[in-house]
């Protein structure tokens, strides 16, 4: 009798075609499917009582949701965008529409942080398609039956073939089939936080039952306590007496201002050695007054932890790389956080999300080998605000009026018209001193017909007589005068670039405390990076030392030196010195 040969199963791997991050399941063939692990159950747990948690994983949810997603082909290796054609229109079918594809990527966001991986399941439901999010928590396999149990007394709904299962995932690095997220190797932490807020609920819980045992030596005689509704407050002891007695002098002033108990104090007579030996025994621990900043700690290791920039999990003021003295963030320093978050860890999982939409939804959709699903980013970016440079530049002619408009957020719609420039011009020369020949060749220049001005005539203009050196001599500078002079300008150049130095020193984390930033050096090591502290730090020194009539080529790399050195030494700057090196240099 022949041996049966067991037919083979189509096994589907992991794509590679971009990233190894998700797998289609068609037909009958074998699936990869994983368990969901312990850790996975652990993860969503933390979500679910932590807050920090909550928040890291929403934010990713919501910052991937904020992308547009569409659809391209690959020409010579190249994404060349579709806006219209069968891949959009096939794009435009999952979740319908961009409404519902926001939703699907806050979904996927938030699992991918947490838990690693989620299924993206299509499925026919009355009459049509239905899709929808999956969390490994629900997904369940029964041999070749996949179901999703949503739980809560909810029914089990059970796949058919024709169904499409999409598993998206973040590679294990070790064990690319396996997932990987943020959240796993920061359950220690995780715990370390829950235990820690166990702590103190339980220090509020013991606190509220009791504030403590007072121990009362033997001895004392307490006056009799108080009657209660007429009737003579008896007790067993004295110890009870002093209580009842102790309460009622608290509550009554409370309950009636008005009562002489408000001023009069409670009376207690003892033997004078027995005075001392009063004492409070208290139920908290050690361990209550370092929980607060044990558990702040392991908050701040989670923020590190994470895939983020640690400042978007404790607050923008948390950080130090405001420059000066500031001990938060600076509107530029934020921005920079912000696009290190979107280029290293945002766009990273958009990445992953529209190659597992490639793979496993549009190309089996269409047949094609050469549509993608790519995304539009830029409506996470907050630009910075660039306004003040940008008049600045427009006012020295480096800036077109279009570019002026867009950094100050306006558009092109809002130009002035030929009508409006014009009344605007003829306002500008109304206000200045300009004469009626200069106004009319300005108008002139710029096309605009002012309505046949003409200047004047007959009235001659008063003008003032060139100054005369008789009147003003002038005398040649001194040496010492001279030297004076280029140390009184060098000095500032000096500080500003000390300044500048520090502030980037600052950036490092290291921020001493009350100590301005021109002398940050002298407590924070530049470990090699002097020369980076000071670039572009001498910009402005051209124009300060031509006005003292100084060779700015000369007396610059005298002052580069001179920081240069105050930096690897880590020695504070002094005006004695400064002089001392310009004179060695020969600076004039």
């Amino acid at each position: 009798m022949p041996r049966r040969i067991r037919a083979k199963q189509q096994v589907v791997i992991p794509s590679t075609a971009l990233v190894a991050s998700s797998t289609r399941y068609p037909g009958k063939a074998a699936r990869i499917y994983v368990q969901r692990a312990d850790w996975q159950t652990e993860c969503y747990r933390h979500y679910a009582i932590c807050g920090e948690a909550r928040f890291a994983a929403s934010f990713f949810g919501h910052s991937v949701s904020r992308a547009i997603l569409g659809t391209a082909e690959l020409v010579e290796g190249k994404p060349v965008t579709t806006p219209v054609g069968p891949a959009q229109d096939k794009l435009d079918e999952l979740f319908a529409g961009k409404d519902g594809q926001t939703q699907m990527l806050d979904s996927i966001g938030t699992h991918l942080t947490i838990a690693g991986e989620c299924y993206l399941v299509g499925r026919q439901e009355g009459g049509g398609d239905v899709w929808e999010i999956v969390s490994v928590m629900e997904m369940q396999v029964s041999g070749e039956q996949w179901s999703i149990n949503y739980g809560s007394g909810y029914p089990i709904v059970y796949l058919e073939e024709t169904d499409v299962v999409i598993r998206i995932w973040l590679p294990n690095p070790a064990r690319r089939v396996e997932a990987d997220s943020p959240f796993k190797a920061l359950l220690p932490l995780l715990g370390e936080i829950e235990w820690l807020t166990r702590s103190v609920f339980s220090q509020i819980t013991s606190r509220l039952a009791g504030a403590g045992l007072l121990m009362l030596p033997q001895g004392m005689s307490f006056p009799p306590p108080p009657e209660q509704e007429g009737v003579n407050g008896g007790s067993t002891n004295d110890a009870d007496a002093f209580m009842l007695t102790l309460a009622d002098a608290m509550l009554t002033p409370i309950s009636d201002p008005s009562s002489p108990a408000a001023q009069v104090p409670i009376v207690v007579t003892a033997d004078p050695d027995a005075i001392d030996k009063v004492k409070l025994i208290h139920f908290w621990s050690e361990l209550d007054s370092e929980s607060k900043e044990l558990r702040t700690e392991a908050i701040r290791r989670f923020a590190l932890g994470m895939d983020l920039p640690p400042e978007q999990i404790l607050g923008m003021s948390s950080g130090g790389t405001g420059g000066g003295e500031s001990t938060g963030v600076s509107h530029w320093g934020a921005w920079q956080i912000d696009e290190a978050t979107i280029k290293l860890h945002i766009e990273p999982m958009l990445d992953v999300i529209v190659n597992a939409l490639t793979m496993g939804y549009l190309r089996p959709a269409l047949g094609d080998s050469v549509a993608i699903v790519v995304y539009d980013s830029s409506k996470l970016r907050l630009r910075p605000d660039r306004s003040k440079e940008a008049f600045e530049l427009w006012d020295r002619g480096l800036l077109t009026d279009e570019a002026l408009r867009r950094e100050n957020g306006f558009s092109e719609d809002d130009a002035p018209q030929a009508k409006d420039f014009k009344v605007w011009l003829l306002r500008k020369l109304a206000s200045g001193s300009t004469t009626p020949e200069q106004v009319e060749a300005a108008a002139r220049q710029l096309g605009v017909d002012l309505g046949g001005v003409t200047a004047p005539t007959g009235i001659p203009r008063e003008e003032r007589p060139p100054p005369s050196l008789e009147q003003h001599p002038t005398r040649p500078r001194t040496p010492a005068e001279s030297s004076l002079l280029l140390l009184a300008a060098s000095e500032p150049l000096v500080y500003r670039a000390m300044e500048r130095a520090g502030n980037r020193l600052r950036q490092t984390g290291s921020r001493p405390p009350n100590v301005p930033s021109y002398e940050t050096h002298v407590h924070v090591k530049a470990n090699g990076t002097a020369e980076q502290c000071l670039a572009d730090a001498w910009s402005c020194a051209p124009q300060v030392l031509a006005g003292v009539g100084a060779d700015p080529d000369e007396i610059i790399p005298v002052l580069n030196s001179y920081c240069m050195t105050l930096l690897n030494e880590q020695s504070p700057h002094s005006r004695d010195r400064l002089a001392s090196w310009l004179e060695l240099a020969g600076a004039k």
